[in-house]
This record gives structure tokens, C-alpha cells and sequence, in this order.
């Protein structure tokens, strides 16, 4: 699996199949190469639930969320109206972190924000998201 594609998996949620993937543009030309990628993994997740993670390092990441929502995601945090800034973790000005979703998952949102426990954020110079769906 490549730098960008960080992660790939399908989760089973009783009778869901929940496709998740995390993708980590780290520049701009990444970001542009993640559209492509993002609209290939969300044609196949496409009759199933997907989820998609995405973790930017530069301010490139307005261009490539809107391209994704082309491919018919949505931001999970504008969808639940609570998106809030991730970056730099101490003090927050920069909305670099990411939950999309397709329309299949839209019905089973429930909450989404910031994880405040100091411990579970980590070392990451990035506040970690959090998103609560219900089956």
C-alpha cells in the first residue's frame, strides 16, 4: 500500500459492510493524485457504506474536498454542522482533518467532533476526529 493510501479496510457492523479508507495527501501533488484514487475507491464502495479519512499537511485541502464531493461525498461535519479545527493540536486555526462519507452512511450519522482526552489525542501535531454512527 502506498504513503498516500494509509489505510483500506471493510468493517462489519452486524449486517453493514462499512468500507473505511484513510488517505494522507502530504503536499499538493498528492492532494491532486488522492482525487483520482478517492474516485476509484468510492465507484467500488459505491452499493456499500464508505467512510473516508483524510489528513492533510498544507492548506491544499479545500480543492481536494470539493473534488471528492464531485464523486458524491460528503463532509460528515458540515452534514452534523460541528466541523471544527484540527490544526496545529495546541491551538487550533485549520480545518486539516476529515470524515467523508457517501449517501449511504448519511442516515446512520450521529455525532461528530474533536477527541478532547489529552490521552487519547496523542503525540500528533493534529487534534484527531471522532464520529459516532448508529446501526
Amino acid at each position: 500500500m502506498n504513503k498516500l493510501l494509509g489505510m483500506k479496510a471493510d468493517l462489519r457492523i452486524g449486517r453493514q459492510i462499512v468500507k473505511v479508507a484513510l488517505v494522507r495527501p502530504r503536499d499538493a501533488a498528492e492532494a491532486t493524485y488522492s482525487e483520482s484514487v478517492v474516485a476509484k475507491l468510492a465507484k467500488e464502495a459505491a452499493k456499500h457504506n464508505f467512510i473516508l479519512m483524510a489528513s492533510f499537511d498544507s492548506k491544499s485541502a479545500m480543492g481536494t474536498v470539493k473534488a471528492w464531493g464531485r464523486e458524491g461525498l460528503q463532509d460528515a461535519a458540515v452534514v452534523l454542522r460541528s466541523a471544527q479545527m484540527t490544526y496545529p493540536a495546541g491551538k487550533p486555526t485549520e480545518r486539516l482533518d476529515y470524515i467523508l462519507i457517501n449517501p449511504a452512511v448519511r442516515p446512520h450519522l450521529k455525532t461528530m467532533g474533536v477527541v478532547k482526552n489529552a490521552q487519547l489525542r496523542g503525540t500528533s501535531g493534529h487534534i484527531p476526529l471522532q464520529l459516532t454512527l448508529t446501526y
